[in-house]
């Protein structure tokens, strides 16, 4: 039962992400955005069973780094 696990990453990444956005509001409407998506994806996979043979959870973790790295080089922390 992987269920425990994967909400347990699932809620320490958001709230990683929450608390990195808390020194950068200009960053905060992505990162919530980020964290839904994250959980919708987790939903979906779980919903279908992946039985589309796609790897969703792959392209989401992908596009999720790319996104964390934008905002890091992008959104300097608030004073």
């Amino acid at each position: 039962m992987h269920s425990g696990y994967e909400l347990t990453t699932w809620l320490a990444s958001a709230w990683l992400l929450l608390r990195y956005a808390h020194t950068r509001p200009t960053a905060q409407p992505v990162v919530v955005a980020l964290c839904l998506t994250g959980w919708l994806t987790g939903n979906i996979i779980i919903l279908t069973e992946n039985d589309i043979g796609f790897p969703w959870a792959a392209v989401q973790g992908v596009v999720t780094l790319g996104v964390i790295l934008w905002l890091y080089l992008s959104h300097e922390p608030s004073s």
